[in-house]
């Protein structure tokens, strides 16, 4: 009941036991420096002073009377004992800490972008600070920028006293975006922006629009009216969708205002009907003057008769919204090409109109001028460059002087600029051929140049149109079939400096394509690649550093001119394969017995469909094909096979065009099987 001494009498035995009642001192163990406590003895109701107090430290702790005070940082014992009974006593051990720094935040609650700054209540002494996350509180001196939403913690640590340490959680909440929009109604057609005031990252955010019909929004985040209506922005932040807010807009119609690229079209030409200011061209009635002239077919304005008239759009919504435009439907006009843009004094080349078929007019309707003749001489659709100068062609309907067109020909010389390994480093480039005008027979291989230039292959070579002519490394042109074709060449130095010849093939090919082929692809035996697939079929298809059994056959049809309609230019086995199955050309192993000039496409073993190796045919006996093939062991080299060979899928065969045997025009060589690898 009380702290003190007492005996306790065991009445049977009359046996005596001796008790003490420790006193219960109501004291903490952990005090900071200069924290006073006011000592009591919990179970004694007497005089507190019937007791000693003694502290075995006075430099750690300080006693007077009742009344302990922490001095300094350390730890000691304080003991209690009854001054009449020194065994009734008990021992305390205390320990004095530093006082933890309070941290004080400029601001209660903290929201992402906020700055703020800290302090610490119970010290005057200077602090560092430091965050526990970086990336969402970043401190510098004592100044704190709230970077993301998120929960770190702030650390306090005296300068002059690292065992001086507070800290204090901080929670930053993300901030709703605020909208400030310069106005809440626009009109049709006009681009604006609104932006969030409180974030500077948009990408944040997710954009919706309650009628995507009204506005649109891109991906700059730039907002375009495009049709009247009441509509609204909303914007929620994609990591937390409860910081969102809505603006509201209107979008006010305007006159519409019709687009048509140039109100002067040519009669059968179709052009595109926009409104510059509306988006929804569906939200107008279309109406044609004179639907003899004019046509509208799914916004598409057709010329179908010559004549003017008027096209009208008026909105549905409002029918005073309205807009109207002049139309005049003129003849079709010729175009008007020549062998060259730039020549040389002394060239020749020709004129033609690209279009006669459109215009049902023929060569022999128009009449070619020139506007000095000093400079270009004329006879008919001939062109002989005479002197340097620059000239004005017409080309003109015979019966009709309004139908008429011009172009530009300029007479010039190679500019004297040398690259460092001395080719043209100025354009344009002018190119030339040895046939008169360009004009070259169908199958004929024959070669562009390029003049003053050192060596051919230093320019890229460039066909438009790979069916009607090739063109390889050096300006080697092989004609195909009858047609135009653009030549372009383009210096490997600087693209910037090119120049282009329009080539005239005519008649019909008379060439052996199929000893062409061979002959060629016999020329390349013995070829081996570079590392790692490093060959010129690859580098010349674009795809170096590749499996290039496919663009050896490729590259040697290409130097053989052959059209890519008789034989695709192929990387994959596969596609090769199928284009041939594709186009009904495709003989079957077993099926189809080969002849030279076919492609021949393997398959491995362990593959069920496709086709995982080609090459080309090059003889055939009873029971044996032979074949010239790239990528094989490495190289280009001849190898056989038993026709029932499983390793052949089948065979292309390319629809070559017929050889009256007379011509000689494709001989570049022979060939014959040989040995070669030999597979059953």
């Amino acid at each position: 009941l009380e702290a003190g001494r007492t005996s306790i009498t065991i009445k049977d035995s009359l046996e005596t036991l001796e008790v003490i009642v420790l006193p219960q001192v109501v004291c903490p163990t952990s005090l900071v420096e200069k924290e006073t406590v006011e000592l009591t003895i919990a179970n004694y109701f007497s005089d507190i002073h019937d007791f000693n107090f003694i502290v075995e430290d006075d430099g750690i702790l300080s006693l007077n009377d009742t009344t302990l005070s922490a001095v300094a940082r350390g730890q000691t014992k304080l003991t209690v004992a009854l001054k009449s009974d020194e065994e009734v006593a008990v021992n305390i051990i205390i320990e004095v800490t530093v006082e933890k720094p309070i941290i004080l935040l400029s601001r209660e609650e903290v929201l992402v972008d906020d700055v703020f700054s800290l302090s610490v209540e119970n010290y005057k002494e200077e602090f560092i600070y430091t965050s526990s996350d970086e990336t969402i509180l970043e401190i510098v001196g004592s100044a704190v920028f709230a970077l993301k939403a998120g929960k770190a913690t702030i650390t306090a640590t005296s300068k002059n006293d690292d065992q001086i340490v507070g800290t204090i959680d901080v929670v930053v909440k993300g901030q709703t975006p605020i909208l400030r929009a310069n106005a809440i109604d626009y009109k049709v057609g006009q681009t604006f922006f609104i932006p969030i005031i409180n974030y500077s990252d948009y990408s944040l955010f997710e954009w919706s629009v309650s009628d995507k019909n009204v506005i649109s929004i891109d991906e700059n985040y730039q907002i375009t009216a495009l049709t009247p209506g009441n509509v609204s922005i909303t914007v929620t932040k994609k990591d937390d969708k409860t910081l969102k807010t809505t603006i509201d807009l209107i979008v006010y119609p305007v006159k519409p205002m019709i687009n048509l690229a140039n109100n002067t079209i040519q009669l059968g030409q179709k052009v595109k009907l926009e409104i510059l200011n509306y988006t929804n061209k569906e939200d107008f009635i279309w109406k044609i003057g004179d639907s003899s002239i004019l046509n509208i077919n799914n916004y598409l304005l057709e010329a179908i008769q010559l004549g003017t008239t008027t096209v009208t759009a008026t909105s549905k919504m409002d029918a005073n919204l309205t807009d109207s435009i002049t139309v005049t439907v003129i003849p079709i006009l010729p175009i008007l090409n020549a062998t060259f843009e730039n020549m040389r004094v002394g060239d020749v080349g020709y004129l033609w109109i690209s279009n006669l078929e459109q215009m049902g007019a023929s060569a022999d309707d128009f009449l070619f001028t020139v506007d000095d003749s000093t400079i270009m001489k004329l006879e008919k659709d001939k062109m002989t460059a005479l002197k340097e100068g620059t000239v004005t062609i017409t080309a003109t309907l015979k019966n009709n002087s309004v139908v008429t067109t011009k172009s530009l020909v300029t007479v010039t010389k190679t500019s004297t600029k040398k690259t460092e390994n001395g080719e043209i480093n100025e354009g344009p480039l002018l190119l030339y051929t040895q046939e008169e005008g360009a004009r070259l027979l169908a199958g004929v291989m024959s070669y562009v140049y390029i003049d003053k230039a050192v060596a051919m292959n230093n320019y890229r070579w460039v066909t438009s149109d790979a069916t009607i002519a090739t063109v390889n490394d050096n300006g080697r042109v092989i004609a195909i079939t009858a047609g135009k074709v653009t030549i372009t060449a383009i210096s490997k130095e600087n693209k910037e400096v090119k120049g282009t010849i329009i080539l005239t093939i005519y008649g019909e090919p008379n060439v052996d394509y199929v000893s062409r082929l061979i002959a060629i692809a016999t020329e390349e035996l013995g070829y081996v690649e570079g590392p790692n697939n490093d060959t010129k079929y690859g580098a010349w298809y674009n795809l170096n550093y590749e499996a290039w059994c496919a663009m050896f056959v490729s590259w040697c049809c290409n130097e053989a001119g052959i059209s890519t309609k008789i034989v695709p230019r192929y990387c994959g086995c596969t596609a090769g394969m199928a284009w041939f199955v594709n186009e009904g050309r495709f003989g079957a192993r077993g099926e189809y017995t080969p002849k030279p000039g076919d492609i021949v496409f393997y398959r491995d073993k362990d593959k069920t469909t496709g086709s995982t190796h080609t090459g080309i045919v090059i003889a055939v006996d009873n029971n044996r094909v032979y074949t010239i093939e790239g990528n094989t062991s490495d190289m280009v080299a001849k190898r056989n096979y038993a026709l029932t060979n499983s390793y052949i899928v089948g065979y292309g065969i390319p629809n070559y065009p017929p050889f009256d045997g007379q011509s000689g025009g494709g001989d570049i060589g022979g060939s014959t099987p040989g040995d070669g690898h030999s597979t059953d």
